[in-house]
C-alpha cells in the first residue's frame, strides 16, 4: 500500500474503525516508513490538542467528526510542475480549530499564534497587490443580511489565491464558509493519475485574525488554472455561525464571476548537494512566482547506518540579508520516490526582489535511532509503584498503573536534566497483546532551543512555541499511556480475546528520536 493511501486512512486507524486485516496492513507499513509514522504521531497530537481545547472553548459536539469530513483528502488540483501534492493533515485540523473557535477563547498561545500566523501568511500577498500585481476585483454579494466580498485574486502556475471577506450586516455574528456550501468552477490543472470522474476542485482556507467579531477575512488557496486569462466561478450557498455551539447554518446565494489573469513562473534547476553532519541533502530546484517560492529537495533516509534520517528542519531562504518566511499554511508536502524522500517547502515569494543569488541554510535534522537501542523492562503488577529503570543513563519511572476493564493507564515519568535522548519509541507487552493498542498523552513537557533556553509547554502554547522558538527540542517528562482493546477485537475468535482486564507485563523501548542542531549554508546563483 502506498504512502498516500496510508495517510488517507490514518484517522480511521486512530478511531479503531478498521478491520484486523486493514490494521495489520497499516502497522506493517509503519514499521518500514518513518514518514507515515511521523504523520500518525502529528495527527494524533493535533486531535488530542483539539479535544483538550474543546473542554474550555465553544465547540460543537460532533466537532471531531466534522474535522474528519474537512481534512480527509480528496482528489485535488496540483501545483505545476506536476508533483505529488499533500497538505499536512495536522495543519488542516489546526486551521479548522481556528475557524470553529475564533473568539471562543483568550488562551495565550492560541490567539497569539493565530494572530502572528495570519500576518505571516498574508503579508506577501498584500505586498504584491499593493505593487499592482493580481486583480483587486471588489465583487460583493448580499443575502440574508450577510455580505460577502471577493476582494482580490492573484494567480500563477503555482496556485490561485483569493482574499475574501464575510460580514454580518447586523453586526452580531461571525460566519465562515462550509465545505459543502462552497463551489468553484474553472479550468484547473489536475494530476494526470486522477481519473476524470474523481476530479474535484480542492481548496484550503485560512481564517485570518480579526479584531471585529462580526467580520471574517479569509485566504483561500486553489490549484493553478490552465489558461492565461479566464473566469473563475464561485458560488456560496451556506455559511456557518461560529459564535455558538448550535452549529447554525445560514442558507443563501452568494455568486461571483471572477476575472483571472495568470502570471508566469520561473523554474531554477539547482541539483546541488549540501552535507549536513555527514548527511547528504540534494537541493533540486527553486520555483518562483508571485504567489510563492517553492524549494524542492530530497535525501536518502537510510544513508546512515546508525539511524534513519526522518527529516531536515529549520530550513531558511535568505537573500541580501532578508529572510523569506516559510509558509505554515499548506506550505509543505512530501513523497517517497523509490529509496529517496522528496520534500517541497513553500516560502514567501522572492518575485518582487528578483535576487541573483540566494542562501539556503539548514538548522537541524531529526533522526530515529534503532541500532543498539532496544531494551525491555519488566512491569511487576504485584509490586508497589513507582518502579524505576535506567535507559541510556537516564531514569525512567513507571509512577503508576491503573488497571481497568478494556482500558489501562500507565503513567511514565522521565527526567529533563542529563537526558541522552529526546523521545522514546515505546511499546507495551500485555496479557493479551493481540487485541490491544496504546497511545501516549503528554501531561508535562518542555521546549529547549539550541541555546539551552527552556519553556514549560502546555496545550495552549504548544504550537506557538514550536513556531517562535524555531525548531526546538521537545522533551516529555510525564506521559499517560492509554492501553485499550481495539474496537475490532470482537471480530477475533473468543479464545483470543484474553481476560477482561488489560495488564501490562513489559515496557518495551524499540528506539529513540532526537533533533540534532546544525548550521550548514550554501549560496546558489539563480540564472
Amino acid at each position: 500500500m502506498n504512502c498516500e493511501r496510508i495517510k488517507n486512512q490514518l484517522i480511521d486507524y486512530l478511531e479503531g474503525g478498521m478491520s484486523n486485516k486493514e490494521e495489520k496492513i497499516i502497522e506493517e507499513h509503519m514499521e518500514d516508513c518513518e514518514a507515515c509514522k511521523r504523520e500518525l504521531e502529528e495527527l494524533k497530537a493535533a486531535i488530542d490538542y483539539i479535544k483538550e481545547e474543546s473542554n474550555e472553548i465553544i465547540a460543537p459536539e460532533d466537532f471531531i467528526e466534522g474535522i474528519k469530513d474537512k481534512v480527509k483528502p480528496s482528489p485535488q488540483t496540483t501545483f505545476k510542475p506536476p508533483r505529488k501534492r499533500r497538505t499536512a493533515i495536522m495543519v488542516a485540523i489546526l486551521l479548522t480549530l481556528f475557524v470553529i473557535t475564533a473568539f471562543a477563547t483568550e488562551g495565550f498561545g492560541l490567539l497569539n499564534w493565530w494572530r502572528d500566523l495570519s500576518i505571516r501568511e498574508s503579508r506577501s500577498v498584500y505586498e504584491l497587490l499593493d505593487e499592482g500585481y493580481g486583480d483587486k476585483v471588489d465583487l460583493r454579494a448580499v443575502d440574508q443580511d450577510i455580505s460577502i466580498t471577493v476582494e482580490s485574486i492573484l494567480a500563477d502556475d503555482i496556485k490561485t489565491v483569493i482574499l475574501l471577506e464575510i460580514e454580518d450586516l447586523k453586526g452580531a455574528n461571525p460566519y465562515i464558509t462550509t465545505r459543502n456550501g462552497t463551489r468553484f468552477e474553472g479550468s484547473f490543472e489536475y494530476d494526470e493519475d486522477i481519473p476524470e470522474e474523481f476530479r474535484e476542485i480542492g481548496y484550503s482556507l485560512l481564517t485570518l485574525h480579526s479584531e471585529e467579531q462580526h467580520k471574517r477575512r479569509f485566504l483561500l488557496n486553489l490549484g493553478p488554472l490552465k489558461e492565461k486569462e479566464s473566469t473563475l466561478s464561485l458560488n456560496i450557498t451556506a455559511l456557518e455561525n461560529t459564535l455558538t455551539d448550535s452549529h447554525e447554518v445560514v442558507e443563501g446565494n452568494w455568486s461571483f464571476e471572477i476575472p483571472v489573469t495568470k502570471y508566469d513562473i520561473t523554474t531554477h534547476p539547482i541539483n546541488q548537494e549540501v552535507e549536513v553532519d555527514g548527511n547528504l541533502l540534494l537541493i533540486e530546484e527553486l520555483v518562483v512566482g508571485p504567489t510563492a517560492t517553492l524549494l524542492t529537495y530530497s535525501y536518502d533516509p537510510k544513508q546512515n547506518r546508525e539511524y534513519t534520517l526522518e527529516y531536515f528542519s529549520d530550513i531558511r531562504l535568505i537573500s541580501n540579508g532578508k529572510q523569506y518566511q516559510s509558509r505554515f499554511f499548506g506550505g509543505y508536502s512530501s513523497s517517497i520516490e523509490g529509496r529517496y524522500a522528496q520534500h517541497r517547502m513553500e516560502f514567501d515569494t522572492i518575485y518582487l526582489d528578483n535576487p541573483k543569488e540566494v542562501e539556503i541554510s539548514v538548522g537541524g535534522y531529526h533522526v530515529h535511532v534503532k541500532a543498539n537501542a532496544y531494551e525491555s523492562f519488566e512491569i511487576n503488577i504485584d509490586k508497589s509503584f513507582p518502579q524505576q529503570f535506567e535507559y541510556k543513563g537516564s531514569p525512567i519511572i513507571i509512577e503508576d498503573v491503573i488497571v481497568g476493564e478494556d482500558r489501562t493507564e500507565v503513567i511514565v515519568l522521565e527526567t529533563l536534566e542529563g537526558r541522552n535522548y529526546e523521545s522514546l519509541e515505546v511499546d507495551f507487552r500485555t496479557n493479551h497483546s493481540m487485541s490491544v493498542w496504546h497511545q501516549g498523552d503528554w501531561e508535562e513537557f518542555y521546549f529547549v532551543d539550541r541555546e539551552g533556553n527552556q519553556v514549560q509547554g502546555n496545550n495552549n502554547n504548544y504550537f506557538y512555541y514550536l513556531m517562535e522558538m524555531e525548531n526546538p527540542k521537545v522533551y516529555t517528562t510525564k506521559t499517560r499511556f492509554i492501553l485499550e482493546r481495539r474496537s475490532s477485537y470482537q471480530n477475533l475468535p473468543p479464545e483470543l480475546w484474553g481476560p477482561p482486564e488489560i495488564i501490562p507485563t513489559d515496557l518495551v523501548i524499540r528506539g529513540y528520536k532526537e533533533t540534532r542542531f546544525a548550521d550548514e549554508r550554501v549560496t546558489i546563483k539563480l540564472k
